[in-house]
């Protein structure tokens, strides 16, 4: 997702401010999965790989110029 957003800013598809309100969702679901990982030895559990799935499928219906094919799992 991080290179299709990149490859977005770049043709213009998406503006600055969209760009980072994105960056930083993404970032934030990155840290979470991070501090889940940590307190499970690595690992995560069905629920919280679900969660994850969930927020980053809201993440990608947030985004306007998402297209038919794109953002199809896996992440």
């Amino acid at each position: 997702m991080h290179n299709r957003l990149d490859k977005a800013r770049s043709d213009g598809s998406i503006d600055h401010s969209e760009y980072d309100r994105v960056k930083d969702e993404l970032g934030a679901i990155h840290s979470e999965e991070d501090r889940m990982r940590d307190h499970h030895d690595g690992q995560l559990t069905d629920n919280q790989t679900a969660m994850l799935e969930s927020r980053l499928d809201a993440v990608a219906e947030k985004i306007h110029w998402l297209h038919e094919d794109s953002f199809q799992r896996p992440w």
